[in-house]
């Protein structure tokens, strides 16, 4: 893992990583496999480049695209995949054999790593991406509705569905604040969020305020349900709606909210909310901030989400209603 002197670099052109970038941006080199089971601490604001412990070889008919794991996002731990040559973020293409990098970014905390800690999970794609438009969404939604909560009603657009900030539970929003106490990943439930990590933000009129780089969670007001053999993601941020991030995971797997034969009756979906503007940011309840978009897949797949496997346990974020924190904390206590 190396610690670099400037950030993420410029895609717009081929980027050798050990050739070019790694030798003009390299300023620390940390040897993971020389810590014996230690821990190394990431300082938030700092970019680090970590080679990943596997190589890609993809035939020409299948691509691969990244995203954080749900945790790593609300972790506020911003990540991004790059390989040797390539021209965007997050994307392999079809083709491609060699090693793999992961960009890691802590916001907010200080955060303990250790060599075998999982950040990013790898989709692979067969021919070309297809997202659903909003008339073939009505359809679906007809035969298994994709919101389960009666007092809400679905809004479709061209692009997918549309997403709204719930700001009525309790607790509503949690900021996250400066804090020198590291936020060790490999544990699970260790640590207390109130004390250290994070405050309920909501002034009296129901609105919240976020200074520039200021990082909170938050639900949205639609109860989501993905069913099996469909999965969705958030779409990028967009500077239209405000110089505001709601999502860095925003990956939504096969079963979420839904369960293998529909016997769950949605979750919502905890938003990463990061302002990334220069001024002082305001959020109020019902405001729209984002669009879900769907993929069918081939074939449903044998293990949907929130499912028990042999050496997985069940999913931590199925069935959500409120703000579910990271795995790495304990349920935030009022």
């Amino acid at each position: 893992m190396i610690r670099l002197v400037a950030g993420e670099p410029d895609l717009s052109a081929n980027v050798t990583i050990e050739k070019f970038f790694i030798k003009h941006y390299q300023q620390t080199k940390f040897d993971l496999n020389n810590f014996d089971g230690k821990s190394l601490t990431l300082s938030p604001g700092q970019t680090y480049l970590a080679q990943l412990d596997m190589e890609c070889h993809l035939p020409s008919t299948l691509s691969a695209f990244a995203n954080p794991k749900s945790s790593t996002g609300r972790n506020a731990i911003h990540c991004k995949l790059i390989c040797e040559n390539g021209k965007e973020f997050d994307a392999v293409p079809a083709g491609y054999r060699g090693k793999l990098y992961l960009l890691i970014t802590p916001r907010i905390f200080p955060v303990n790593i250790r060599q075998t800690e999982t950040l990013a999970q790898l989709r692979i794609v067969s021919g070309k991406r297809r997202f659903l438009q909003g008339w073939e969404l009505e359809h679906l939604h007809r035969q298994s509705p994709l919101i389960g909560n009666t007092d809400c009603e679905p809004v479709f657009c061209d692009e997918g569905m549309m997403l709204h900030l719930d700001l009525t539970g309790e607790p509503a929003i949690l900021v996250a604040h400066d804090t020198r106490r590291t936020l060790p990943l490999w544990e699970r439930r260790s640590q207390y969020p109130g004390q250290y990590f994070y405050d309920k933000g909501l002034d009296a009129r129901g609105i919240i305020h976020l200074e520039p780089r200021q990082f909170a969670l938050a639900r949205t007001r639609e109860h989501v349900r993905i069913p099996p053999g469909y999965c969705a993601e958030m779409m990028p941020f967009n500077p239209a709606h405000g110089e505001i991030r709601y999502h860095d995971a925003g990956f939504i797997d096969p079963g979420f909210g839904h369960g293998r034969h529909g016997e769950l009756n949605g979750s919502t979906i905890v938003c990463e909310i990061t302002n990334v503007g220069a001024g002082a940011a305001q959020l109020a309840n019902g405001r729209r901030i984002s669009i879900l978009r769907f993929e069918r897949l081939d074939d449903v797949p044998d293990q949907v989400y929130g499912e028990n496997s042999a050496n997985r346990s069940k999913s931590h974020y199925q069935g959500q209603q409120g703000i579910t924190l990271a795995k790495q904390f304990r349920p935030w206590e009022s």
